[in-house]
């Protein structure tokens, strides 16, 4: 029997799966192991075909011990300015986090290639060239000093969520995908195909209030590949769809769920 853990806006259960989603030790802030939060720095990486992306580095807070590493992306269209807030509160969760503008937006644009001045056929292509994006970024966190590299969480808002998901698949060292506003089919793809090629990851689908049908959709989808819906979750924002990224009330929320999907599994000895 198909169990949708579909829930109001981070208030009230539809399901018993939700009591146990907010149950989490107080996650680690930076405020408790230093004085002041490592300052964000401004990097830049190289793509696999040799594109120079621009992002936003925020080093890890406890340097006692490896963190877990995030990489957010930002929707087409945008610019990693739209979930620099977000990586912020992961930061002070306990991540290295690295927020990038994926080639043709933000400081990654550049005079020959930028999304909004691209037709149907250029966004396309450069959608696609945006998997080596993520690769790149990947390879970035996982390299820097006092990042695990065998832990990578994977946020995605909008469009990007089908990047996410794919690298997802091929990537092992994903422990888990939060995707925030995903949309089921970006130029002629469909992320339904994807999710159930995930096999089980553990994964955090945010819909807008006025979008609640696409989480039902995905969810369901998702049954048919695992057997089960209990590795994904959905979430219903406070806010609209087009307004998402500023219900604030989700960062803690999301950040705790991160947090524990990417720490190793404890067991009682």
């Amino acid at each position: 029997m198909l169990q949708l853990r579909l829930c109001l806006p981070f208030v009230l259960p539809f399901s018993l799966g939700f009591a146990a989603f907010l149950v989490h030790p107080a996650p680690p802030l930076c405020a408790a192991a230093l004085a002041a939060d490592p300052e964000p720095a401004r990097v830049t990486l190289s793509a696999e075909d040799k594109l120079t992306l621009v992002g936003t580095y925020f080093a890890p807070c406890d340097t006692k011990q490896k963190a877990s590493a995030a990489l957010l992306l930002h929707d087409t269209g945008g610019s990693r300015a739209d979930v620099l807030a977000l990586a912020k509160r992961l930061q002070k969760t306990g991540f290295a986090v690295l927020a990038i503008d994926l080639r043709g937006h933000g400081e990654s644009a550049t005079a020959e290639l930028s999304w909004k001045a691209l037709d149907s056929e250029g966004q396309l292509r450069a959608w696609t060239a945006m998997q080596g994006d993520m690769k790149a970024a990947v390879a970035f966190l996982t390299t820097q000093t006092g990042v695990q590299p065998s832990r990578v969480s994977l946020l995605a808002q909008g469009n990007s969520a089908m990047l996410a998901v794919r690298h997802a698949v091929r990537d092992e060292r994903v422990r888990d995908l939060v995707l925030i506003d995903p949309k089921p089919e970006v130029h002629g793809n469909s992320i339904v195909k994807d999710l159930e090629q995930l096999g089980g990851l553990p994964t955090l689908i945010v819909v807008g209030k006025d979008d609640q049908n696409t989480g039902k959709r995905l969810i369901e989808a998702s049954a048919k590949s695992a057997g089960s819906p209990d590795w994904i979750e959905v979430r219903t924002s406070k806010q609209d769809a087009s307004a998402i990224m500023t219900d604030k009330s989700m960062y803690g929320d999301v950040s705790k769920w991160m947090l524990e999907k990417s720490l190793p599994v404890k067991t009682k000895g």
